[in-house]
């Protein structure tokens, strides 16, 4: 989309257009799906350097400050700040996002996988 708008081009939005989506069947195979997400973006802001928007940055910071935190919280504990809220965080979304409690425990687990799987996907990018 970014390189149509880039050449004048128009992306239009199809209603009708059907497309099917297969779930990752294990937590392996989602966290290789996102790895693989993150490593491509990376890969598609190094050909197109202004394609990068802001939030695109997010999950690899926030897995920094998170390990970082982690790690250097034990040295000196108010750094363990950042891990603390990341983990408040996805406790709190995830509880209002979950209907039952398999839910909830599914996404707990889920939704941190995603995250640092792209993100270290992005900070490990394609390698040419």
């Amino acid at each position: 989309n970014w390189r149509l708008r880039q050449s004048g081009k128009k992306v239009w939005f199809e209603p009708g257009l059907v497309a099917s989506y297969k779930p990752r069947s294990t937590l392996k195979e989602l966290a290789v799906q996102y790895f693989d997400y993150g490593r491509w973006r990376r890969h598609v802001i190094r050909v197109h350097p202004r394609s990068i928007k802001w939030r695109q940055l997010i999950p690899p910071f926030n897995m920094v400050l998170f390990f970082t935190g982690a790690i250097l919280g034990f040295l000196w504990t108010p750094i363990f700040i950042f891990p603390a809220a990341y983990l408040l965080a996805v406790f709190s979304l995830t509880a209002a996002k979950s209907k039952t409690l398999k839910d909830f425990i599914y996404l707990i687990v889920i939704f941190p996988a995603m995250h640092f799987s792209w993100a270290a996907g992005f900070l490990r990018g394609i390698k040419n």
